[in-house]
């Protein structure tokens, strides 16, 4: 993460209490577009409190909003994708061509 942008992102927040990873898992241009995908954990944050702080966060820097979780801009796609692990929560940010 740096100045609290999600790493791999150029103007994606990162949510104050979770742990986002320092560099993306996945990170490539293709002919379509960009790919990006970066891993987050939560131990005390729910999966709501994160999808509504996102609903707020994101239509100001361009995105609108598709579906639950689902963002489009510009011909990309960004979508937070959640897993419920051990005692935590596990969340994806995803970039991809829409």
């Amino acid at each position: 993460m740096a100045d609290g942008f999600i790493a791999g992102f150029n103007d994606i927040p990162a949510m104050d209490g979770l742990i986002v990873a320092d560099a993306p898992n996945i990170e490539f241009d293709s002919a379509e577009g960009r790919f990006v995908e970066v891993q987050a954990t939560s131990l005390h944050i729910n999966q709501d409190q994160i999808s509504n702080f996102y609903r707020q966060a994101l239509p100001p820097l361009g995105w609108e909003k598709s579906t639950d979780n689902i963002y489009i801009r510009d011909g990309e796609k960004f979508t937070i994708d959640f897993i419920n692990g051990d005692n935590k929560l596990i969340i994806y940010f995803i970039l991809a061509p829409k």
